[in-house]
């Protein structure tokens, strides 16, 4: 048996949207999450042995702010298009950076388009690309460093409905 506690941050979020006529909205979001509190990455197992020893591997993550921006545009009554884009910078100190957990900054495009089907029935099409910028950093402890980007491409679809 084992214990492990991986602490998740708390965010704070902040967002403004404006109507710039009766067709265009755009909108921006602050999204400040408190990484700080991941600090360390503990395993506790109930019985040691001789090769199985708690672990404590510090992470010493940073409170980071992400920034947001994107619009809808109204194309007809029954056609909604949306466009957005994000930075997102690493909380990962990079003396202490691990390739378990996601670690470089991240700059996300995203699209997306909604279409009434019904009156009250919904369907929406959406895409996320991330791209990770390409950083060096290494784990020191382990004495284990190297180069590290990473990309996504994010599909998505869903259906609602208005009761």
């Amino acid at each position: 048996m084992v214990s492990v506690a991986l602490p998740l941050p708390a965010n704070l979020n902040l967002g403004f949207s404006y109507d710039i006529n009766d067709d265009l909205m755009v909108a921006m979001d602050f999204n400040y999450v408190f990484w700080e509190a991941y600090d360390t990455l503990a395993f506790d197992f109930y019985t040691n042995t001789e090769l199985l020893n708690d672990s404590k591997a510090p992470r010493l993550w940073s409170n980071k702010l992400i920034f947001r921006f994107g619009g809808e545009y109204k194309a007809s009554e029954k056609l909604y298009l949306r466009m957005g884009a994000y930075y997102d910078p690493t909380p990962v100190n990079k003396i202490y950076f691990t390739p378990e957990t996601p670690g470089v900054d991240n700059i996300g495009i995203t699209s997306g388009l909604s279409y009434l089907l019904l009156p009250g029935m919904c369907v929406d099409f959406s895409f996320l690309y991330v791209h990770g910028i390409e950083m060096e950093a290494e784990y020191s402890t382990e004495n284990f460093a190297g180069k590290y980007k990473s990309s996504a491409f994010v599909p998505g679809i869903g259906i609602s409905y208005d009761f």
